[in-house]
């Protein structure tokens, strides 16, 4: 994934196979060569599927983590000081949750959601979330596009969350 900080300058995330994610920062806006990796905390050693966003210099991380109990998780770094927090179970097992970060991101809480149960949904995974931090132009309220279904019978769902009192950027 490429991102970019505040001062503009490139941040790569390369996820690897049985592994935690290799973060790459450039050291100056413009230069191919600098680069400097970024640390990884204790329990971030492996994560699938993932995703990432740029809050000013704040990388923040979302991927399921150990495999085979593909368990939600959350993790964020301070990319001036280097300083992690969490990595952080946000939801054990495959269920379609949203969550609302709240104290930037330090607490966490469960958005009710609507059953979807009556228009087929059977489960969830490869759920990617969409809203103007993650660079979506789609205004407004957080959405999602996963899959649903069993392999090779997957189905692509596109959902969009009405979230009363969200503040949009």
């Amino acid at each position: 994934m490429l991102l970019l900080d505040a001062k503009q300058r490139l941040v790569l995330v390369h996820a690897r196979r049985d592994a935690g994610p290799r973060i790459l920062r450039q050291h100056r806006r413009g230069d191919p060569h600098g680069f400097a990796e970024i640390a990884l905390p204790e329990g971030l050693d492996r994560a699938g599927y993932i995703g990432s966003a740029m809050d000013g210099d704040r990388l923040v991380l979302g991927y399921i983590g150990r495999p085979g109990a593909y368990s939600f998780q959350t993790a964020w770094v301070d990319l001036d000081t280097g300083l992690w927090s969490g990595p952080f179970v946000l939801a054990s097992g495959q269920a379609l949750r949203l969550y609302r970060g709240e104290d930037r991101g330090r607490k966490w809480s469960t958005v009710a959601l609507r059953s979807f149960e009556e228009f087929g949904l059977k489960n969830t995974f490869f759920l990617y979330g969409i809203t103007p931090a993650s660079g979506s132009l789609i205004p407004g309220q957080p959405c999602a596009v996963f899959s649903s279904g069993t392999l090779p019978n997957t189905e692509l769902w596109f959902v969009r969350f009405e979230t009363p009192g969200l503040r949009t950027r």
